[in-house]
Protein backbone atom coordinates (compact mmCIF):
# COMPACT_ATOMS: atom_id res chain seq x y z
CA UNK A 1 0.00 0.00 0.00
CA UNK A 2 2.80 2.38 1.03
CA UNK A 3 4.62 1.22 -2.18
CA UNK A 4 1.54 2.36 -4.31
CA UNK A 5 1.74 5.55 -6.65
CA UNK A 6 0.23 7.66 -4.71
CA UNK A 7 0.50 6.08 -1.85
CA UNK A 8 -2.29 4.71 0.30
CA UNK A 9 -1.16 5.64 3.94
CA UNK A 10 -4.96 5.30 5.18
CA UNK A 11 -5.09 1.83 3.61
CA UNK A 12 -2.34 0.93 5.54
CA UNK A 13 -2.88 2.62 8.54
CA UNK A 14 -6.40 0.67 8.70
CA UNK A 15 -4.21 -2.74 8.56
CA UNK A 16 -1.62 -2.06 10.77
CA UNK A 17 -4.11 -1.21 13.37
CA UNK A 18 -6.16 -4.46 12.29
CA UNK A 19 -2.85 -6.31 12.98
CA UNK A 20 -2.46 -5.18 16.45
CA UNK A 21 -5.90 -5.49 17.29
CA UNK A 22 -5.81 -8.87 16.07
CA UNK A 23 -2.34 -9.68 17.78
CA UNK A 24 -3.48 -8.95 21.46
CA UNK A 25 -6.60 -10.91 20.53
CA UNK A 26 -4.44 -13.93 19.70
CA UNK A 27 -1.98 -12.72 22.73
CA UNK A 28 -5.38 -13.03 25.07
CA UNK A 29 -6.47 -16.57 23.69
CA UNK A 30 -2.46 -17.87 24.14
CA UNK A 31 -2.86 -16.56 27.69
CA UNK A 32 -6.03 -18.55 28.30
CA UNK A 33 -5.09 -21.37 26.84
CA UNK A 34 -1.87 -21.49 28.85
CA UNK A 35 -4.11 -20.94 32.23
CA UNK A 36 -6.06 -23.86 31.59
CA UNK A 37 -2.61 -26.11 30.50
CA UNK A 38 -1.07 -25.04 34.16
CA UNK A 39 -1.80 -26.92 37.21
CA UNK A 40 -4.24 -24.85 39.50
CA UNK A 41 -7.80 -25.02 41.52
CA UNK A 42 -10.67 -25.15 39.66
CA UNK A 43 -12.55 -22.14 39.56
CA UNK A 44 -15.84 -20.86 38.32
CA UNK A 45 -16.34 -18.00 36.47
CA UNK A 46 -19.06 -15.98 34.04
CA UNK A 47 -18.73 -16.24 30.59
CA UNK A 48 -20.64 -14.46 27.74
CA UNK A 49 -21.04 -17.02 24.77
CA UNK A 50 -22.22 -14.32 22.41
CA UNK A 51 -18.41 -12.68 23.20
CA UNK A 52 -16.41 -15.72 22.82
CA UNK A 53 -18.20 -16.17 19.56
CA UNK A 54 -17.64 -12.86 18.00
CA UNK A 55 -13.57 -13.42 19.18
CA UNK A 56 -13.52 -16.63 17.12
CA UNK A 57 -14.85 -15.16 14.73
CA UNK A 58 -12.54 -11.93 14.83
CA UNK A 59 -9.10 -14.32 15.53
CA UNK A 60 -10.78 -16.30 11.81
CA UNK A 61 -11.68 -13.29 9.70
CA UNK A 62 -8.59 -13.45 7.81
CA UNK A 63 -8.63 -17.17 6.67
CA UNK A 64 -12.30 -16.57 5.81
CA UNK A 65 -11.46 -13.63 3.78
CA UNK A 66 -9.00 -15.31 1.97
CA UNK A 67 -11.34 -18.46 1.56
CA UNK A 68 -14.08 -16.43 0.09
CA UNK A 69 -16.32 -18.02 2.98
CA UNK A 70 -19.02 -15.87 3.71
CA UNK A 71 -20.44 -16.36 7.34
CA UNK A 72 -23.47 -14.56 8.74
CA UNK A 73 -24.43 -14.81 11.92
CA UNK A 74 -27.61 -14.34 14.53
CA UNK A 75 -26.40 -13.77 18.15
CA UNK A 76 -29.20 -12.53 20.88
CA UNK A 77 -27.80 -9.65 22.92
CA UNK A 78 -30.23 -10.50 25.78
CA UNK A 79 -29.17 -14.05 26.67
CA UNK A 80 -27.61 -14.95 30.46
CA UNK A 81 -23.75 -15.77 31.18
CA UNK A 82 -23.13 -19.33 31.86
CA UNK A 83 -21.95 -20.58 34.16
CA UNK A 84 -18.12 -22.24 33.05
CA UNK A 85 -16.11 -24.66 35.48
CA UNK A 86 -12.13 -24.22 34.78
CA UNK A 87 -10.76 -27.11 36.60
CA UNK A 88 -6.75 -27.98 36.79
CA UNK A 89 -5.26 -29.76 34.03
CA UNK A 90 -2.24 -31.85 34.66
CA UNK A 91 0.63 -32.32 32.20
CA UNK A 92 3.12 -35.14 31.78
CA UNK A 93 6.39 -34.00 31.92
Amino acid sequence: MLAADPPNVDGARETARRTIRDGNRASDVITRLRALCSKKETTIESLDLDEAIREVIALSLSELQRNRVILRTELADDLPLITAIESSFSRSS
